[in-house]
């Protein structure tokens, strides 16, 4: 009896000390919740905080956007200005150069052009005017380099075919030479841009792929060039036509003369219509047969990459210094300088 007494405390003790153990698991639980519900309320707290950080960035972005917007409409408002600043100012350089070209017969010399196709009226440089009423090349660095090749001061005579704005013809007159330049475009001469107002007697229009003639003012002799150039102009000239273009070239250039030429072998489409200006698109190799060919040489050209005026590297000004190095002839953009055989 007695042991069924001590088995029944023990297992009375037992039992209350489960009661007990189970009574702290209970607490230790209601802790772990405590501590979980603290742990949720931190974490939201983090939650918000991080959305308004957020709402702040956002808020920064947006006045950055602004800003930037802003900075680009000053950007943009000073680019026109200057761009309208260097208009006034070039405008007015011609206004003085048209004075003295009025003081003075330094260009005296005339050339007569005689051509049934005054006009390149099928060519998208005519229809779509792009280059031919932008471009005004001036390089006073090849016509100085080429009076070293000839050994001489003044009296050159140049002929620069598809002269855009006549730039480089000018060149050639300050300098003391003969110069005339032929374009296919009649756009510059109508809106009297860029040289045509100032050389008038110097800048021709006709179609340089279409039999032409220049002969000395008032005579039957033909005019001879020492130099004759195309910048950025083969490709723009059908290949069907180039045999005619070269019987031009041949037929003016002085029998000790020089062609030199700028090539580019890349497309030149316009975005808004599709047009591609470059027609006539070949690596340099095949230009230099096509021209031999045709009774040219070749010849190792005797300009260095800054001596030209276009091709390769052409800055909007002639007075802006070129790259020294990295703008060799590549399989895009090439120059070739050919005289008779």
């Amino acid at each position: 009896m007695s042991k069924m007494i001590d088995k029944i405390r023990v297992f009375k003790r037992m039992k209350l000390m489960m009661i007990k153990i189970a009574e702290k698991q209970d607490s230790i639980i209601e802790k772990q919740i405590s501590i979980a519900e603290k742990q949720d309320s931190i974490i939201e707290k983090q939650i918000s905080i991080a959305e308004k950080q957020d709402a702040n960035l956002k808020d920064q972005q947006k006045h950055f956007d602004e800003l930037s917007i802003h900075v680009q409409h000053v950007s943009k408002n000073n680019d026109k200005y200057n761009e309208e600043y260097h208009r006034q100012i070039d405008f007015l350089y011609r206004d003085v150069m048209v004075a003295l070209r009025g003081m003075s017969d330094h260009w005296s010399e005339k050339a007569d052009l005689y051509t049934d196709y005054p006009i390149a009226f099928d060519s998208n440089d005519t229809m779509y005017p792009h280059g031919t009423v932008r471009d005004n090349t001036r390089c006073p660095r090849f016509i100085k380099k080429c009076e070293k090749i000839f050994n001489k001061d003044c009296d050159l005579r140049f002929l620069d075919l598809g002269c855009s704005g006549g730039g480089i013809v000018l060149d050639a007159l300050l300098r003391g030479h003969y110069g005339l330049g032929l374009e296919g475009c009649d756009i510059s001469e109508r809106q009297q841009r860029a040289e045509w107002r100032l050389i008038p007697d110097h800048l021709k229009t006709c179609d340089i792929s279409r039999p032409f003639n220049i002969t000395i003012h008032d005579s039957k002799e033909t005019m001879l060039f020492d130099v004759i150039t195309a910048w950025e102009v083969l490709e723009h000239i059908p290949e069907e036509r180039l045999e005619t273009l070269f019987k031009n070239i041949s037929d003016h250039l002085d029998k000790n003369g020089m062609f030199v030429a700028s090539i580019a072998n890349c497309p030149d489409i316009d975005s808004e219509t599709g047009i591609n200006w470059h027609v006539t698109m070949h690596e340099k190799k095949w230009w230099e047969n096509k021209f031999e060919s045709f009774g040219f040489k070749v010849c190792e050209e005797p300009f260095d990459v800054e001596d030209y005026a276009r091709g390769l590297y052409n800055p909007h000004n002639c007075y802006e210094e070129k790259p020294v190095s990295g703008y060799e002839d590549n399989e895009e953009n090439f120059h070739i300088v050919v005289t008779k055989k």
